[in-house]
C-alpha cells in the first residue's frame, strides 16, 4: 500500500491549520498551522517529513485505522519526490454554505473569526508561488463566499506558479453562467468541477440537500455538460438513497461527467448517534446492509464487461467494509467553528 497524498497536497481548515490530507477525515495529525509559521516552511519542515515516513515505511501511524480510499487503491511508491511545490492546495477555511445538508450542518454556519486572517496569509505570505492546483473549498460552498471571490479578483495581481489552476468543489446551485464567466476572467485555468448531489430523483435530493433546488441543480449542470470542463459528480451513500445508486450514473451520463464517486457516509457531528447509525448503511452491522451489498452488484457498479470506467466506489469496497471499525469513522469539524 501507498498513499501519495501527504506528498502532493496541503489543506487549510478553519483554524489555520495545515495538515498533509484530506483534512481531519483520515488524520488527527497537524504538519503546522500557517497563521504562526511560513506555509512552505511547514511543506518542507520536520512534522511534514515525520508524517511522509509513515507512509514510506508503511506504518501509517498518524493515519485512522479506518482505511481510506487513499490505501484502498494500492498505489506503488514513485522514484522521485519533488517537494519544491505544492500539487494541491486545499481553501477550507471558510464553512459558509448557501444550503444545510444535514449530513454536514444543523443550520447555516457562520464564518470562523480567523477567515480573514487565514485569507490574507494565503495572499501575501507568498504560497502561491509555489502551488499548481488551488482546491476551493470542500467544507463549504465557494461561491457562497465573499473570500473566494475576493481571491479570484486578486489572483492576477499576485505572483502565482506559472501552472497554477483552479479545482471547485460545490453544490452547483450558484453555478450558473455569470459567475462562471467571472470565475474563467480571475485567467487561471478551471480545470474541474466538482458537485456533490447526493440523489437522484427530486424527493431524496430535498432530503439531502436541504435547501436546494433540484430543477435549478438540473438547468446548471445542463448548462455545464455544454462546457468543455471536466464534472465530477459525488454521491454519499446512505440508507434512503442507495437505491438510487445505478440511477445516478445514468443520470452523470446524460451530464456527460468525467468522474462518477460514490463515497460512505462521514460523521459531521450534525447528527445524534442513533440517528447517524441509522442511515450509515455501509456499516455492517446495519440492518439492511444486505440491500446494499445487493445494490453493488448492479452491473453498472461491478461487473467488468459493463462496469462504467467512470464509476469510483471509494470507500464501498468488500475490502473496506472488512476491515472497518465503526468507531473510526468520525469526522469532525475545528472548534472554532460557530452555528448560526
Amino acid at each position: 500500500m501507498y498513499c501519495d497524498t501527504p506528498f502532493r497536497r496541503m489543506h487549510i481548515d478553519v483554524n489555520g491549520d495545515a495538515n498533509l490530507c484530506f483534512g481531519h477525515t483520515w488524520t488527527s495529525k497537524h504538519a503546522g498551522n500557517i497563521l504562526r509559521e511560513d506555509p512552505m516552511a511547514i511543506w518542507n519542515g520536520p512534522a511534514a517529513a515525520e508524517f511522509r515516513s509513515t507512509i514510506l515505511d508503511k506504518s501509517f501511524r498518524y493515519c485512522t485505522n479506518c482505511r481510506c480510499p487513499e490505501l484502498l487503491d494500492q498505489k506503488t511508491s514513485p522514484s522521485d519526490l519533488d517537494l519544491s511545490y505544492i500539487d494541491v492546495l486545499a481553501l477550507a477555511y471558510d464553512y459558509r454554505c448557501n444550503i444545510s445538508c444535514p449530513s454536514c450542518r444543523h443550520d447555516r454556519i457562520k464564518p470562523s473569526p480567523l477567515c480573514e486572517q487565514i485569507h490574507q496569509r494565503i495572499l501575501t505570505s507568498g504560497v502561491l508561488l509555489h502551488v499548481k492546483n488551488l482546491a476551493m473549498n470542500g467544507s463549504g460552498e465557494p461561491l457562497a463566499s465573499p473570500l473566494f471571490w475576493d481571491l479570484l479578483a486578486k489572483l492576477p495581481t499576485i505572483d502565482c506558479h506559472p501552472e497554477i489552476g483552479l479545482g471547485l468543489c460545490t453544490n452547483g446551485l450558484l453555478v450558473t453562467p455569470t459567475r462562471l464567466a467571472k470565475i474563467l476572467d480571475c485567467g487561471k485555468p478551471l480545470r474541474g468541477i466538482e458537485i456533490s448531489v447526493d440523489a437522484a430523483c427530486e424527493k431524496t435530493y430535498s432530503e439531502n440537500r436541504r435547501g436546494g433546488d433540484w430543477k435549478k441543480l438540473l438547468t446548471n449542470l445542463d448548462f455545464l455538460a455544454e462546457t468543455e470542463i471536466p464534472l465530477r459528480l459525488n454521491f454519499v451513500v446512505q440508507a434512503n438513497n442507495f437505491q438510487e445508486m445505478p440511477a445516478f450514473v445514468e443520470l452523470a451520463t446524460t451530464f456527460r461527467a468525467c468522474h462518477v464517486r460514490f463515497d460512505a457516509l462521514s460523521d459531521w457531528g450534525s447528527w445524534p448517534k442513533d440517528e447517524l447509525e441509522r442511515r450509515s448503511i455501509h456499516l455492517p452491522t446495519h440492518p439492511r446492509h444486505a440491500e446494499l451489498l445487493e445494490v453493488l452488484e448492479n452491473p453498472r457498479l461491478r461487473d467488468p464487461r459493463v462496469a462504467d470506467p467512470r464509476v469510483h466506489l471509494a470507500r464501498l469496497s468488500e475490502d473496506y467494509f472488512a476491515t472497518l471499525d465503526p468507531r473510526e469513522t468520525i469526522h469532525r469539524r475545528g472548534s472554532k467553528e460557530t452555528q448560526s
